[in-house]
């Protein structure tokens, strides 16, 4: 089957789609990052500020070892790690004591003084920066930098995968490098634009029944300038192909600043063909660009990444310099200009809302997927609309005429429906529509409201005359 697009809802991601201002301090210089850890939040920026939150809300300023500028900070291996100018490196295992340091090389043991912009851990720490500097070390520093295929500024770099020991970094003239083969060899470079962030997005591998074949797929998202997207992977047998960069739509013709992956998840199995499969994915990603929009998109375990259906939930009134996913709080966090927190796409913990996913249905394409997931122990009502015709007052001229809208429980099909016009239920379902405050429907779309259990639905809209065009899957969570 193919797909045109491919969205999961999870939890209420859709619930809290505002922007919350949660600390701020205009006297104060820009926080140019920050992560997550048992000890709760860390943030860093200039003048080697640090700042340290519990629940999100109320943050404190501590004690810092160092007025370089601090670029990145990350968790790993039971402590917080900051790196930032002239090669500074800053460590604390509960995010108030903290020392620091600098790598010392050769016999002469010179420090190395260049800018690092980047840090992230999965099983290492991997530090990158000015002039194609890489640092990568498990416990102790390192006493040397790794081996750089590249002289141009790395400006981020993430796990290959969620979870992967492997890794990607992106940077000045479309640079992408990764150590997927146990040395840092360029995948791409050249372009004309610079690349600013990248997340980890995708891993999966499947082995057949008769344990011959083994496939793997790892993807990582990447924005930079011009608002340009992109999708660095792998999708084929191994190891016989290279990596690839593909170009994604994009919400934005910014530059981006910041694009952040949160809610992993871990899928097995998730092809019954094979007798061994798994999947991790992002399932939500925060995008922010340069005049402080930001975007957020969904991810499903049956496409290496979102191609569209990015949302606009807000936009910054100040510039912002970092973000990251926070599972306790199933939140995303940015940071700023001012000293500034805003907490974005908060997940409450009640269940599912509102959500729409637009794309194209062709025979080429495929149909549009929703992915769909109810949370607790108990049904919930839903009414899931397939818009097509009803497209039109919004002056999209080229729209699926007849839409067959069909959800599914795994590969079973649930329920179904055409047109609305066929549809016995017409009026109860045009009703619910409009107490939901949802715009009037065609008569040639289609809906279902239906009792869900918890867990994994799919709801798949495709055309029931073999038309094509623009489409729209709505999910409503009844009260």
């Amino acid at each position: 089957m193919g797909v045109a697009m491919v969205a999961t809802l999870v939890a209420s991601v859709l619930t809290g789609q505002t922007l919350q201002l949660r600390h701020t301090n205009p006297a104060q210089g820009a926080l140019r990052a920050i992560t997550a850890g048992p000890a709760g939040l860390v943030a860093v920026g200039e003048g080697g500020q640090i700042l340290t939150s519990i629940d999100g809300r109320a943050w404190t300023a501590q004690n810092s070892p160092t007025k370089l500028r601090l670029n990145s900070v990350t968790f790993g291996d039971g402590r917080y790690v900051a790196v930032g100018d002239g090669g500074i490196i800053c460590e604390s295992t509960g995010g108030v004591k903290w020392n620091s340091g600098f790598i010392l090389t050769g016999p002469e043991h010179r420090e190395i003084t260049a800018n690092y912009y980047a840090i992230t851990y999965s099983g290492a720490f991997v530090v990158v920066g000015e002039g194609g500097t890489i640092l990568r070390w498990t416990s102790a520093w390192p006493s040397q930098t790794e081996p750089s295929p590249t002289t141009q500024t790395l400006r981020s770099v993430s796990p290959g995968t969620p979870g992967a020991t492997w890794f990607t970094s992106v940077g000045a003239a479309g640079t992408v490098i990764s150590n997927y083969t146990g040395t840092w060899e360029i995948i791409r470079s050249s372009m004309a634009d610079d690349l600013e962030a990248i997340t980890p997005a995708f891993h999966s591998y499947f082995v057949s029944s008769g344990g011959l074949n083994y496939a793997e797929r790892w993807s990582a998202l990447a924005g930079g300038a011009r608002g340009q997207l992109f999708d660095i992977g792998r999708r084929a047998n191994l190891p016989t192909n290279a990596p690839v960069v593909d170009a994604l739509p994009s919400p934005t013709a910014t530059r981006i600043k910041c694009v952040v992956s949160g809610g992993l998840r871990f899928v097995e199995p998730w092809r019954p063909e094979f007798a061994s499969s798994h999947a991790t994915y992002a399932t939500a990603f925060v995008l922010v660009d340069e005049d402080g929009q930001v975007f957020w998109s969904t991810q499903s375990a049956s496409d290496a990444i979102v191609r569209s259906g990015w949302m606009q939930i807000g936009r910054a009134d100040r510039a912002v310099h970092g973000a990251v996913w926070c599972a306790e709080h199933q939140a995303f966090y940015l940071v700023g200009d001012n000293q500034t927190v805003i907490a974005a796409a908060e997940f409450p913990p009640w269940g599912l809302a509102n959500a729409s996913v637009r794309g194209f249905v062709s025979a080429p394409q495929g149909p549009l997927i929703a992915g769909i997931v109810v949370p607790g122990e108990i049904e919930r009502s839903v009414l899931v609309r397939g818009i097509g015709a009803g497209l039109r007052r919004f002056g999209v001229s080229t729209v699926l005429g007849r839409p067959r809208l069909t959800i599914f429980r795994g590969s079973v099909e649930f329920a179904n429906a055409t047109e609305l016009a066929a549809d016995p239920r017409a009026s109860l379902l045009r009703a619910t529509g409009e107490q939901l405050g949802a715009f009037p429907m065609d008569e040639n779309d289609s809906a279902i409201l239906v009792r869900l259990s918890p867990g994994t639905w799919t709801a798949v809209l495709a055309s029931a005359d073999g038309g094509s065009g623009a489409a729209l899957i709505e999910t409503y969570l009844l009260p």
